[in-house]
C-alpha cells in the first residue's frame, strides 16, 4: 500500500476503534449532559469535563447540566472505547480515523468545538431530549 496516497478506509473492519468525537442531534443540541462517566472510566485520564448548569427557564432544564468545557488529550487516549460504552446519552463515538496528527502537544488536545466538528450530527433518538424519559 502506498500510504498516504492510498488509504485503508475500505479495508477497516466494522469493529475498528479510532479517535473519539462528540456528536449533536438533528436540532443542533449537544447530546452530552456532562455526567462525567467517560471522564471517570477513562484509564489514561485523557478526558477532562467542566460541567455547566442549564438555566431553570430553559425548556430543557430537566437535563440540568451541559459540558462547558470538554477536552480529550489525543496523546494520552488509548482508543479503548470505554467512553463510548459508558455514555448513557450516546454523545461520544469512536470514529474510523487513524491519521491524527499535530505539530505541538497543544494541537493534540481536542476541545469541545473540535470534537463536535469532527463528530458531526448523529441521527436517532436522543434520550436526554425524549419527553417520556
Amino acid at each position: 500500500m502506498e500510504y498516504p496516497e492510498e488509504k485503508w478506509d475500505p479495508q477497516l473492519p466494522e469493529h475498528y476503534r479510532g479517535a473519539p468525537a462528540l456528536v449533536k442531534d438533528e436540532s443542533g443540541r449537544v447530546r452530552c449532559v456532562a455526567c462525567q462517566l467517560c471522564e471517570f472510566i477513562c484509564p489514561p485520564r485523557a478526558i477532562k469535563i467542566e460541567p455547566g448548569e442549564i438555566s431553570a427557564k430553559d425548556r430543557f432544564s430537566k437535563v440540568e447540566k451541559y459540558p462547558r468545557e470538554f477536552d480529550i488529550d489525543m496523546i494520552r487516549c488509548i482508543f479503548c472505547g470505554m467512553c463510548e460504552e459508558v455514555c448513557p446519552e450516546q454523545a461520544i463515538f469512536l470514529r474510523k480515523d487513524y491519521a491524527i496528527t499535530g505539530l505541538t502537544r497543544a494541537e493534540m488536545v481536542h476541545n469541545k468545538e473540535k470534537l463536535l466538528e469532527i463528530g458531526g450530527v448523529m441521527h436517532g433518538v436522543v434520550l436526554k431530549w425524549n419527553e417520556k424519559k
